[in-house]
């Protein structure tokens, strides 16, 4: 079972719903995972959850809304908690400049998101087509994540390594570079990716895009 797997089964099992609603919940993650989501039935999901299609329709009234309940753990609680633990454990890294930093911070989310690719591919489509959800992730990310990146980029500015721009537009444009690697090696098959290399590139991008003139 992947990371992303298991922190969502933790988030459920936390939450006030029935065991069944609990069941058809973790159930609809794996079959969504491995089937995906238009070729995932209710009959299917009921069958893995071990209750009636009519208890799946009770709670849920469409696939749709059973996708929705599925993604808000994700947002809410999944995505935040593995963004705050992967912030934890780099503020106590001590790189020596600010492109080794970047490549091990690229490689590292690089490789999350190949071992966690066929839950993120299902996240990452509801995010394509929900601005507002991608808004809400934006912010509870830029909440966990701003305060500790801020000394970090602070760093680096003081070394001179990094060109003296607003925080917020330091972490914007990291986010949008990481982004533009992350999501064709999610949607690709991971044999045509070659991680290595992505992120190789993605460093290179940043540390000449954020060198001070």
């Amino acid at each position: 079972m992947s990371e992303l797997a298991k922190l969502f089964d933790e988030t459920v099992a936390a939450t006030d719903l029935s065991e069944k609603q609990k069941a058809v919940l973790k159930a609809s993650l794996q079959l969504f995972a491995a089937k995906g989501f238009d070729n995932t039935s209710t009959a299917d999901i009921a069958a893995a959850a071990h209750v009636s299609e009519g208890t799946v329709y009770k709670h849920f009234k469409t696939k749709d809304q059973l996708l929705a309940a599925v993604m808000r753990p994700f947002v809410r609680q999944v995505v935040p908690r593995v963004a705050g633990d992967f912030i934890a454990r780099i503020q106590g890294q001590a790189a020596p400049d600010f492109a080794t930093f970047l490549h091990y911070v690229i490689k590292d989310r690089l490789e999350f998101a190949q071992e966690n690719r066929a839950e993120a591919k299902i996240f990452l489509g509801e995010l394509m087509h929900d601005q507002a959800m991608l808004n809400m992730l934006l912010k509870d990310f830029q909440q966990v994540a701003q305060g500790p990146l801020t000394a970090i980029f602070q760093h680096y500015q003081a070394t001179g390594e990094v060109v003296d721009w607003p925080v917020g537009e330091l972490f914007r444009t990291f986010l949008g570079v990481m982004a533009g690697h992350a999501v064709p090696l999610i949607l690709m098959p991971t044999n045509k990716f070659d991680l290595e290399r992505a992120a190789d590139e993605a460093t290179a991008v940043l540390v000449q895009g954020l060198r001070p003139a």
